[in-house]
């Protein structure tokens, strides 16, 4: 604990302000300046929106289960498709779910709250290892990383978000401002992990290990070499571990969402604004409400002072800061992951998150160069003024989104698996995560049920066998649907109730006792009359503040047959 509250970095000396008191060449962070600027900020904010879930958790909690009850790594027992996308993710989450007491969505949270910290923590050793900023800029900097609104959200939604940023800030530290690991063995297994963790995360470990042939060409250690041929290796083996078990190189949810590249280049490009403040774009999140006019007038003019320091924190780098360009390497590459993607569709824009910090450090970089020109033609006064009057929007534009969500860690009333998914602000979809498992309380174990949400649902009935309408773990869907019909949330197929349609044949194939839906409007026979409408019920938000609509969800059983439903 001692060495997560202090450390000492050496820097790459550099011309100083001019006129100002020349930086020192070892700045050494004090405990009182970690709680302040770093870890007291970032508790409060994730203390801020710590109740906010989504189901996708169970997806790999269920996975988890499976393992540990000697089924192997699957969704469905029997069925070898990979529904998940964090092979080390799935380590915690076996974990969490091996160890006693229950409450496995809990402990995931608290794992994500972890690497949430050790995250902020290499921020602050990067911080205080870029040249030349004054002790002022970087204070400010720690507070613009601790109060992040995505790494805040990443460090509460249980996924493998937090663990990402951290293995990619720690690879970027040490490349940047150096420190452990420095051999190139154990350069290469960080890079290694953070592919493990997510298969996006390649890109981004070869895009750092092409910034090094720029920045460290005469280089003696060869660590940007090592950078890559960890990555790649070890992505070469998760991919013959993947064929050789699921028949698959690629997780299943890569062909489940695998949309046209014009919207997927639209959708990304909306997610990106919108990540650095959800007045931009589309929101933050799918079911995010947009902030009001004055809201949204307020996140432009933040957004604009982040772009442009951001600018100038690239320009900077390009003239004066080779090393850097570590840091530009992760935002490009994740921001065309981003784009390719077409983002996600969860609150707190996960995707960005991973890359939250290195922009961060920019942003301060941009506001140092912003500093350094200006104070050249103003008083020595200037630098202090200039440094409040910069980094204060920076810390507005880092904390100011966290205004638009309520679900604060007081908001939960348990820590159970179903309290914490109660309390989330995924409306109106959290209403029907809980009403699934009451609505199929009538199936018998062994029974299949084919549904759009498998998260919560599946968690809960994990002696079912579930057909994924969305396809995130179902093979014949994700694969056999065309592109036009995917999104961010998976397959959406309009035509599902046509014997023809992809899911309408694994339906049918699957023999499934219940159906479950709520993306179509109700029908009275389904799938060539193999099924019949049994009910169809509205379920109301149940937070005020959003639109006052209902989700119709529909129920459907096999026509001609007596059904306990």
């Amino acid at each position: 604990m001692a060495e997560l509250l202090s450390y000492k970095e050496t820097e790459t000396p550099t011309p100083a302000l001019i006129g100002a008191p020349p930086v020192p060449r070892t700045l050494r962070i004090s405990r009182a300046e970690a709680l302040v600027f770093l870890y007291a900020p970032f508790v409060v904010c994730v203390a801020l929106v710590f109740a906010t879930t989504a189901d996708d958790p169970f997806i790999t909690l269920r996975v988890a289960a499976n393992v540990v009850h000697g089924y192997g790594p699957v969704f469905n027992r029997g069925q070898h498709v990979q529904g998940i996308t964090s092979p080390l993710h799935l380590l915690i989450a076996i974990a969490a779910y091996a160890l006693p007491w229950g409450h496995a969505l809990f402990k995931l949270k608290l794992a994500s709250l972890l690497f949430g910290l050790l995250t902020v923590h290499e921020a602050g050793r990067i911080l205080y290892g870029l040249p030349s900023l004054s002790r002022g800029l970087r204070r400010a900097g720690c507070v613009v990383v601790a109060t992040g609104w995505t790494l805040a959200f990443a460090s509460s939604n249980a996924l493998s978000t937090a663990l990402e940023a951290w293995l990619l800030v720690w690879l970027v530290r040490t490349l940047v401002v150096g420190g452990r690991p420095s051999s190139r063995a154990g350069i290469a297994l960080l890079a290694a992990a953070a592919v493990l963790t997510r298969p996006d995360a390649l890109l981004v470990v070869c895009a750092v290990a092409l910034a090094g042939v720029f920045v460290d060409w005469h280089g003696t250690r060869r660590l940007p070499l090592a950078v890559g041929f960890g990555g790649l290796l070890c992505a070469g083996c998760d991919a013959l571990a993947s064929w050789l078990y699921y028949r698959d190189p690629l997780p299943n949810t890569f062909y489940a969402k695998e949309m046209e590249l014009g919207p997927a280049l639209h959708n990304g490009w909306q997610y990106l604004l919108s990540a650095l403040q959800p007045g931009m774009g589309v929101g933050a999140g799918y079911f995010t409400p947009l902030p009001s006019s004055l809201g949204e007038g307020v996140s432009k003019i933040l957004f604009v002072v982040q772009v442009g320091f951001l600018i100038g924190g690239v320009g900077y780098v390009a003239l004066r800061f080779r090393r850097g360009l570590y840091l530009v390497a992760v935002v490009v590459a994740q921001a065309g992951f981003v784009l390719a993607s077409g983002g996600d569709w969860m609150i707190g824009g996960r995707f960005f998150a991973p890359t939250f910090v290195e922009v961060a450090c920019l942003e301060m970089l941009g506001l140092y160069a912003l500093i350094d020109f200006l104070h050249r033609r103003g008083p020595p006064a200037t630098v202090a003024i200039l440094t409040f009057a910069g980094g204060l929007p920076l810390i507005a534009a880092s904390v100011f989104p966290l205004s638009f969500i309520h679900d604060p860690a007081w908001a939960l009333t348990g820590i159970d698996n179903r309290s914490i998914v109660a309390a989330g602000d995924y409306q109106p979809i959290t209403e029907v995560w809980l009403a699934l498992p009451r609505i199929a309380a009538c199936v018998p174990p062994g029974a299949t049920v084919a549904t759009t949400e498998v998260g919560y649902f599946g968690f809960v009935r994990q002696n079912l066998r579930l057909v994924d309408m969305r396809g995130l773990t179902n093979r014949p869907i994700a694969k056999g649907a065309p592109p036009a019909v995917k999104s961010t949330v998976g397959v959406q197929t309009p035509d599902w109730t046509s014997p023809t349609s992809v899911v309408g044949k694994t339906i049918l194939q699957s023999k499934a006792t219940l159906i479950i839906e709520f993306d179509s409007h109700p029908t009275g026979f389904i799938l060539g009359g193999a099924y019949r409408n049994l009910a169809t019920r509205d379920l109301p938000y149940a937070k005020t503040g959003l639109a006052e609509r209902a989700i119709p969800v529909s129920v459907y059983v096999r026509s001609g047959r007596h059904s306990s439903c």
